[in-house]
This record gives structure tokens, C-alpha cells and sequence, in this order.
């Protein structure tokens, strides 16, 4: 397997995992949510800080590989060639998106909207489970976390400012662009596939399972799946494009198959 340790991270916090079975297929983008913004004020914390300290580095906790703060500053939490619990993905969902009752379970639970938002944005699949190769998201992603902005005094502009809740800052996008550059390198993902919005390289955690990470309006997880996004993937494509990235090492992608 290739070196799982980026050289863009200011520090690794080393928690331990199983070993992923086989190689890296693409790239999962999430939110932390705003809770640990909340607390971490609270505290008198910096929120990157409290986040990888006292949430990711426990072991109880579910976490990513990658956390990033607001001015682009990367920690690493778990080397990538661990499988770090980063997508929730349970079998109950997964059986429901296989055989298509997921549309009709979130019809019931007045999110008709996010099945239209989500089959807008991926037309060539049936469902979020065909989306990645095998049934486990988490064997086959590398997970990347943003701390949120909450609105707070103090804290500085969103990329974005057309909504009212979650939101990232331009370092931010900068900073998940340049780490996803050198994920791909490493792995031997091409930039190509992986900036490609109909391949299923480059993904939100809502993209995954809209079931569990969206509300009537549409994905909360980043926050893109929805009328008016939180989360910029055009502008996030165009910096990985541009991102440098250390020369690829010989190792096979894994190709996508049917759950």
C-alpha cells in the first residue's frame, strides 16, 4: 500500500484502526456539525484543537482521517491505509437504497425533495450504495471533515454567504482541495476521475447516505445537496486542478461494481 501519511498535515494524532482491505477508491467530504463549535467556545477552546483532542482522538468516537480547521490548517487523525468509521452506513439503509425502497422511506418521512436533489445530482445511479465499489463506503474512502461556521462573533467569512447555517471559509475549500490532490497522488487516483461530478471519486457524506445526513431542505453533510449549497464543489474542482501534488506512485485504482 502507499505511504497513508500526508505531508500537508500539522499533525497526526496516530489512532488506531483495522487495516483497509485493498486500496482507495476516492475521496468523502463531510461537516463536523456545529456542536463542537458550540462546545469548544464554550470552553474557550480553538475548535480545530478541541475537535481532534477530546472527540477524534477518542476511540469511542466515530472519526475521519482528516480534520480542517477554518484558516486551512489540516490535522491528521488516522493513517489512510486504516479504515476510520467516517460514513454512516448501516445495513438497514443499505438494503433499502439495493432494492429502492429507500425513495419511498424518505417520501414517508417528508424528504421527497432530497431523493429529487440527489437523483438530479447522480442520474447515471440507481442509488447511493452503487455509488463506490462493495458494500462498505469507509473500506474504500478517505474521510476529510471541516469545522463549520456557525454564525459567531469572531469568526471568519464563509466562501459562501447565501445561507444562514453551516458554512466554510475559501481556506478551507483551498486547504481539502490540496489534501485531496495529494490523496490522489498517492494513491494513484487520476485528477480527471476524481474532478469528474458524474463518477463517484469525489463525494459528501450526504451523497452517501442522504437518509441519515439531510433534512427536509435537503444534505446538511457538507451541504451541497441543496437548492442553495453551503458547500462549493465547482470552485473546490477548479483548486484541485490546480493543486500541486507529489508524482503518483504505481498503484492500481479500484474499479467501481454492483453492490
Amino acid at each position: 500500500m502507499p505511504n497513508g501519511i500526508s505531508s500537508l498535515s500539522s499533525g497526526f494524532s496516530k489512532r488506531a484502526g483495522d487495516a483497509r482491505q485493498g486500496t482507495v477508491y476516492g475521496i468523502v467530504v463531510h461537516t463536523t456539525g456545529s456542536g463542537v463549535v458550540d462546545v469548544s467556545a464554550k470552553k474557550g477552546r480553538d475548535p480545530l484543537e478541541y475537535t481532534v483532542h477530546d472527540v477524534y482522538e477518542n476511540p469511542d468516537n466515530y472519526c475521519a482521517h482528516y480534520v480542517v480547521g477554518w484558516d486551512g490548517t489540516i490535522w491528521q487523525v488516522m493513517d489512510e491505509t486504516l479504515r476510520a468509521q467516517h460514513v454512516g452506513f448501516p445495513a438497514n439503509d443499505r438494503e433499502a437504497f439495493l432494492d429502492g425502497s429507500w425513495e419511498q422511506n424518505m417520501a414517508n418521512d417528508g424528504k421527497s425533495k432530497v431523493v429529487a436533489l440527489w437523483k438530479a445530482r447522480w442520474p447515471d445511479f440507481k442509488s447511493p450504495a452503487h455509488l463506490f465499489p462493495g458494500p462498505s463506503p469507509n473500506q474504500v474512502y478517505v474521510g476529510i471533515e471541516m469545522i463549520p461556521l456557525t454564525g459567531a462573533a469572531a469568526q471568519p467569512a464563509p466562501l459562501l454567504s447565501n445561507d444562514v447555517a453551516r458554512k466554510y471559509t475559501d481556506a478551507q475549500h483551498q486547504a481539502v482541495a490540496r489534501l485531496i490532490a495529494d490523496v490522489a497522488a498517492r494513491w494513484s487516483l487520476a485528477l480527471d476521475e476524481i474532478c469528474d461530478p458524474k463518477k463517484g471519486r469525489l463525494v459528501g457524506h450526504e451523497d452517501l447516505n442522504p437518509v441519515e445526513r439531510s433534512d427536509a431542505g435537503g444534505g446538511w453533510d457538507p451541504g451541497a445537496l441543496r437548492d442553495v449549497a453551503r458547500f462549493d464543489w465547482d470552485y473546490l474542482r477548479t483548486q484541485i486542478q490546480a493543486a500541486q501534488a507529489p508524482a503518483p506512485a504505481d498503484q492500481p485504482a479500484a474499479q467501481p461494481t454492483t453492490p
